[in-house]
């Protein structure tokens, strides 16, 4: 097997991505709540994701980034049932990622407006619970 190392352009793996946003592809762009664009996995989500190219404002682009931070959350809430409070690092590994990204997960669920989990940020660290009062 040959191997060898091509030089991508940004441009031309945005575009790429853009056509892996359809339903055919198992990964998708997701703009999360702070900005960052993420090359994500379909399966984390569960169901269908739209075509986030034109990702603004919108109500439609709110609802759709809103229901899946609700699934994100989700999950995080039955993790947190199993294994009780979460930090990143215990979610990381858990879940097998790195610990920036969990951060941002946590970060991204708790942000939605029907949060479904809550942080204590304290001396002890950052950690994340349910949250019983949403």
């Amino acid at each position: 097997m040959k191997k060898s190392c091509y030089i991508v352009a940004p441009g031309d793996l945005m575009e790429t991505l853009k056509v892996c946003n359809s339903n055919k592809y198992p990964i998708f762009v997701h703009k999360l709540q702070n900005g960052s664009k993420v090359v994500m996995l379909r399966e984390m989500w569960g169901g269908s994701v739209e075509d986030e190219e034109n990702n603004d404002k919108s109500a439609a682009s709110t609802k759709k980034q809103a229901s899946m931070g609700d699934r994100l959350g989700d999950r995080i809430v039955s993790v947190i049932d199993e294994h009780g409070p979460l930090s990143a690092q215990k979610l990381s590994e858990l879940w097998n990622i790195s610990v920036a990204l969990a951060v941002l997960q946590l970060r991204e669920a708790e942000m939605v407006k029907t949060s479904k989990i809550c942080r204590d940020d304290s001396i002890e660290g950052l950690f994340f619970y349910r949250n019983f009062f949403v």
